[in-house]
């Protein structure tokens, strides 16, 4: 996501950072010269971490449900990065439309999902190819699609794939561990 956003959006960029946890990520997309990136979680608890851990003038953080993305004007983001969120929303096609609103005319979406791990009580959402491109197709161009693995041979989720990121293509899109969607919005 920091690699993308850099080539495509350059510096200066306002990125939303859906799901932020306890901050990390965000700071990885600070690097990348953004003027400011906002944080969201719906945990207290990691919120407070990440201010504690990553805040500054340019990167702040606010407990608040990336399905409602309450108090941020439309069109007031260049870039929404959402990892290994959407499969956790009871309504991941309201996250979307809301990812939509905030986002710039040309704005990129960058989010990821794990592929067929099955419904839990934490997964809302058993994505697969087919239903991310559905669900991020209602809303978004869809740019590229990469499969993504852990290498970790123990994890069954892994598929016995080497750890990598490759183009989501033919055999690829049965055997990712998970998805890395990349999006715009015309």
């Amino acid at each position: 996501a920091a690699r993308i956003l850099r080539d495509r959006r350059g510096s200066g960029a306002a990125v939303l950072d859906g799901a932020c946890g306890t901050g990390y990520g965000s700071d990885i997309l600070k690097k990348t010269g953004a003027a400011s990136i906002v944080g969201v979680d719906i945990a207290e608890d990691a919120v407070a971490y990440a201010r504690q851990h990553y805040g500054s003038d340019a990167c702040f953080f606010q407990v608040q449900d990336v399905s409602e993305l309450a108090g941020f004007p439309d069109a007031s983001f260049d870039a929404v990065v959402s990892f290994e969120t959407i499969e956790h929303i009871d309504l991941p096609l309201r996250f979307l439309a809301r990812a939509r609103a905030v986002l710039k005319p040309g704005g990129l979406i960058i989010l990821s999902t794990p592929n067929k791990w099955g419904l839990t009580i934490d997964h809302q959402v058993d994505y697969d190819y087919a239903t991310l491109m559905d669900h991020v197709g209602r809303f978004f161009t869809v740019e590229e699609v990469y499969a993504q693995n852990s290498g970790c041979l123990e994890l069954w989720v892994n598929r016995g794939q080497p750890r990598r990121i490759v183009k989501a293509e033919g055999q690829d899109r049965e055997t990712a561990e998970c998805f890395i969607a990349v999006c715009r919005k015309a």
